[in-house]
């Protein structure tokens, strides 16, 4: 099993890196001695950003078989002081977990196979994250380890009973020597990645310290994202660091279109990858228009391609979510068919009446207007209580919003000047109908005064 060690923050100017720590010695800790398994935390009583394996678990299989765990259930708290003058640094957990976070496989945890086996990878990625750059003289740590096993035919309420294991050690500042090893240990994670939940972790970390994240090399990112195998969240995280780096490097852009046909791509877009775009993507993306409206829409919107694309573009877009509408407006919800699948309906109606004010369509204000008159609850059978105030109760609701938003208007303003927190939660009517009432017929007359000047 590899092991790594690395850091969450950035080497700042001036700070004093210690190059040459003395040999650090491991210091064993027993955690639990049975006739089959004997399980040990080892650490190391000095450690920086790239010290390896300074923390770990030892689990020695005294069978010949393998060992499966029932349950296993752990947390590290700590607490930490300058090493130089004696003062509270900082306090908190170093990480938590199950036995699918100390064995992880693709299908859940593993068993133990006979003879020893070190757990570090999930100790020290989600501790040293934790830690991040210790004052400038170091940090002298003070932890605990509490733990519960229960091994297979125990019950898991027995991992319940809770060792607790307390630990010391110094934290350093990484230098020069501790940053080479990170790069190493970060191009060795990018091509091998784990898939385990946390397993991203220390891609992001090492991502963000000065001297490790801005050395990687950007066609083994983009490798390593267009990767299908690579996990989602290693991705992400990935493609972040892209977009926060290179978002204007033209090999960005080309990776794109070459990953167009990627089903996560338009959500890359949207997510990580927001500070990226070329006018040479809008024909590719809106090929993808018809299966990923909602992406597409949001994606201009947020490169301004909506407002400048003409009223061309703009047709276009609307023009698949009116379709998307019933052709008559329902009265009663039956009109949209049984209840499981009239509840879907009115889903889709909120969607499309939402996108389509994102269009900012002038053309659709027209229809828009027909649907004012649809009272129809959103969300039948809700209890009262039960609703955010800002959110559209009623079909003519989320007609009123997508007109609102084309004319321009700031709909969450409205609520918030309305409301003074549109977040809040009341009742499904308490006179907010009424309210947005009176808003329809204050739209109805600007569309009237619309018409009357041609528009």
């Amino acid at each position: 099993m590899r092991t790594i060690a690395l850091t969450i923050a950035a080497l700042g100017a001036g700070l004093t890196a210690q190059d040459h720590l003395p040999a650090p010695l491991f210091r064993a800790h027993p955690v639990l001695d049975t006739k089959d398994l004997e399980v040990t935390l080892r650490v190391r009583e000095k450690a920086d950003g790239g010290t390896p394996d300074w923390l770990q678990l030892v689990f020695e299989n005294r069978t010949e078989e393998p060992i499966r765990l029932a349950q296993v259930g752990y947390r590290i708290d700590y607490e930490a002081e300058s090493i130089e003058s004696g003062d509270h640094w900082r306090h908190g957990s170093l990480g938590r977990g199950t036995r699918s976070t100390l064995f992880p496989t693709k299908n859940g945890a593993a068993p133990i196979p006979p003879g020893v086996t070190r757990v570090v990878e999930p100790l020290t990625d989600s501790a040293l994250a934790a830690l991040g750059l210790s004052p400038r003289a170091g940090a002298r740590v003070d932890a605990t380890l509490s733990i519960g096993i229960a091994l297979h035919g125990q019950l898991a309420a027995d991992s319940r009973k809770r060792t607790e294991v307390p630990f010391r050690f110094e934290w350093h500042h990484p230098g020069a020597a501790a940053l080479r090893r990170l790069r190493a240990q970060l191009d060795d994670r990018l091509r091998n990645p784990i898939h385990a939940r946390g397993g991203d972790l220390f891609v992001r970390t090492a991502l963000g310290i000065r001297g490790v994240g801005d050395r990687v090399d950007l066609d083994l990112l983009l490798e390593v994202a267009a990767n299908s195998d690579t996990p989602i969240n290693t991705r992400r995280v990935i493609l972040s660091h892209v977009n926060a780096k290179h978002a204007e490097d033209p090999r960005v852009v080309q990776w794109v279109k070459d990953q167009i046909h990627d089903i996560m791509m338009l959500r890359f877009l949207n997510q990580q990858l927001t500070s990226v775009w070329d006018p040479s993507l809008l024909p590719i993306v809106m090929k993808r228009y018809t299966w990923f409206t909602r992406n597409v829409v949001i994606l201009l919107e947020r490169h301004k391609i909506v407002e400048t694309g003409g009223p061309e573009l703009r047709a276009k877009l609307s023009k698949v979510l009116v379709e998307r509408l019933p052709t008559e407006i329902p009265t009663r919800l039956e009109d949209l068919g049984a209840d499981g699948r009239a509840r879907d309906r009115l889903s889709d109606i909120r969607q499309a009446f939402h996108l389509i004010g994102r269009t900012k369509d002038t053309a659709t204000l027209p229809l828009l207007d027909k649907w004012f008159d649809c009272k129809l609850s959103i969300h039948p059978g809700l209890p009262p209580g039960g609703n955010v105030l800002s959110d559209p109760h009623r079909i003519c609701d989320c007609a009123l919003f997508a007109a609102l938003r084309i004319l321009g208007r700031d709909v969450f303003k409205m609520h918030r000047e309305l409301h003074g927190n549109p977040f809040a939660w009341g009742p499904n009517n308490g006179g907010i109908d009424e309210v947005r009432d009176g808003w329809i017929r204050d739209v109805r007359t600007i569309l009237k005064k619309r018409a009357k000047a041609g528009k």
